[in-house]
C-alpha cells in the first residue's frame, strides 16, 4: 500500500534555509518588496501588483476603492470561500449567489445574465481550483452593462485563459501566497490591476499596515518546516495513521487544524504585509512556477484521462484554449464521507475542501437563494492530491483505487 498525503507545501529546503539564514544574519536587500512587485505585474502583464496581507483584504480593498454605494450588487460564485460573501457584507454591499456550472464548477456564464439587475455593479468570478473561467463571455457580459470584473486567482496563479494569465483580464485580481498554496511567501497576497486611479488609492490606504515581524515570520517558518518534514516519506507514513484514528471518531484533523470556524462579519482577520525575506521567497517562487505549474497540469491531466474510463466517475470538463494548473482535481462522489474512509484505508488522503455553497449558509440567510449545482459540489467533491512531487507510482495507484471504488463515483447529471 502506498501512503500519499493531500498535499505537500510547495516550497523546498533550500529556500526555507535562506529564509532562516537572513532571520539569524540580516534581513534580504530593502527593494526586495518593490522589485517582487514589479516582476509579478509583468508575469501576469499588467501595469500595477500591489501586496496586501491576504487574498481576503485584496478583495476588501479592491471593493472599497471602486465608489460603490451601499445596497450595491455584487454577483458571486454561490460555491466559493464564505470570506468572499463576508468582504462583501461588511463593506455594506449586497452579495448576489450565482451558481455553478455542470463542466468545471465555476460561476455559470448564462445564469449571470438572468441575476443582473439596475443595481449591479461588480462580477467576482472565482477560477476554481486553477480551471479557468470562460472569461471571454463574462467579460462581454461586464462591458455590456458597465459593471467591473473582479478576478479570484486565490487558486490559480499561473493559469491561462486564451494565452493570457488570469487576474489580467478583469478590472482588478487578487491572490493568496498560504503555505498550502502553489505559490507561497509563508503568508501574505497580492493585488493586480491596469488601473491607474485603483492602484494609487489602494497604497495610500494601505500604507499604513505594519510589515510581518522577524518573529512572526519565525513561528510560520517553523511551522512550514513542520509541514513540510511531516508530509515527507520518513514522517507522514506515522501522520497518516494519525490521521486516520481520528476519521474513525468522525473528525478529518488536518481539517481541523487548517480550518477557519469564524465567519468574520464585523470583522476582519488582523493581517501584516510582505516583508522583504518574503518577497527575496516570492522571487524565487516566481522563477519556478510555470515549471511546477506544468508538472500539476501534466498530473492532472493524467488523472482525468485515465479516470474517463471510468463510468462512474465525474470529473471537471475543463475550457477550451485554458492552462489548468490543477491547483485542486476535485471528483464527485455518492458518499462523499464513506468514500473519504474507504481512500484513506488505502492510503489515500483526500479532502473534502473549504468551499461551500454559501447559499445556503445559515449565516447568509438574507441573501440565500436555491442553487443546486453549488448544493451538490459541496456534498459530493473529494480534492484528489495533485503536487509536482507526486510520482508516478503514487498517481497509478491513486487511478486504480478510483478504479476500484468505481461503484462508488457518479454520473448523475447537473440541472
Amino acid at each position: 500500500m502506498k501512503i500519499i498525503p493531500r498535499f505537500k507545501p510547495s516550497i523546498n529546503y533550500k529556500q526555507l534555509n535562506t529564509i532562516l539564514l537572513r532571520l539569524l544574519f540580516g534581513n534580504s536587500p530593502e527593494q526586495a518588496i518593490s522589485v517582487f512587485e514589479q516582476k509579478f505585474a509583468r508575469y501576469l502583464n499588467v501595469k500595477y501588483a500591489i501586496r496586501v496581507p491576504s487574498a481576503r483584504w485584496g478583495l476588501y480593498y479592491i471593493l472599497k476603492n471602486l465608489d460603490l454605494a451601499k445596497g450595491d450588487e455584487v454577483i458571486i460564485p454561490a460555491f466559493t470561500y464564505f470570506a468572499v460573501a463576508a468582504a462583501v457584507i461588511k463593506l455594506g454591499l449586497k452579495p448576489v449567489f450565482v451558481d455553478i456550472n455542470s463542466r468545471n464548477f465555476n460561476i455559470d456564464v448564462e445564469k449571470i445574465k438572468k441575476n443582473i439587475s439596475e443595481r449591479t455593479r461588480v462580477i467576482i468570478p472565482t477560477h476554481l481550483c486553477g480551471f479557468a473561467c470562460e472569461f471571454e463571455e463574462i467579460l462581454n457580459i461586464a462591458q455590456k452593462h458597465n459593471i467591473k470584473l473582479i478576478e479570484d486567482c486565490a487558486q490559480s496563479l499561473g493559469a491561462e485563459y486564451k494565452n493570457k494569465k488570469v487576474g489580467s483580464w478583469g478590472d482588478a485580481s487578487y491572490f493568496t501566497f498560504g503555505i498550502t498554496k502553489n505559490f507561497t511567501t509563508l503568508g501574505g497576497g497580492m493585488i493586480a490591476t491596469n488601473n491607474d486611479e485603483l492602484a494609487d488609492r489602494i497604497r495610500r490606504e494601505i500604507i499604513t499596515i505594519r510589515q510581518t515581524s522577524n518573529k512572526l515570520l519565525f513561528l510560520r517558518l517553523l511551522k512550514a518546516y513542520i509541514m513540510k518534514f511531516a508530509t515527507s516519506s520518513i514522517l507522514f507514513p506515522i501522520v497518516y495513521w494519525t490521521i486516520r484514528i481520528f476519521s474513525y471518531f468522525d473528525t478529518d484533523i488536518v481539517d481541523v487544524i487548517f480550518r477557519e470556524k469564524k465567519l468574520l462579519l464585523e470583522n476582519l482577520p488582523k493581517g501584516n504585509q510582505l516583508n522583504n525575506i518574503q518577497a527575496e521567497l516570492g522571487l524565487a517562487q516566481l522563477n519556478d512556477l510555470d515549471r511546477k505549474n506544468e508538472m500539476r497540469m501534466e498530473k492532472g491531466l493524467e488523472l482525468y484521462r485515465k479516470v474517463q474510463d471510468v463510468d462512474s466517475a465525474r470529473t471537471a470538463l475543463l475550457v477550451e484554449k485554458a492552462k489548468n494548473i490543477f491547483s485542486g482535481c476535485p471528483i464527485l462522489v455518492k458518499n462523499k464521507k464513506d468514500v473519504k474512509r474507504m481512500l484513506l484505508r488505502k492510503g489515500i488522503d483526500v479532502s473534502a475542501g473549504y468551499m461551500q455553497d454559501c447559499s445556503r449558509l445559515d449565516v447568509f440567510n438574507e441573501f440565500q437563494k436555491n442553487c443546486p449545482n453549488a448544493s451538490r459540489a459541496k456534498d459530493e467533491i473529494l480534492y484528489f492530491p495533485i503536487y509536482p512531487e507526486l510520482t508516478d507510482s503514487e498517481l497509478m495507484y491513486m487511478i486504480g483505487a478510483i478504479k476500484q471504488l468505481a461503484s462508488q463515483f457518479t454520473t448523475k447529471k447537473f440541472r
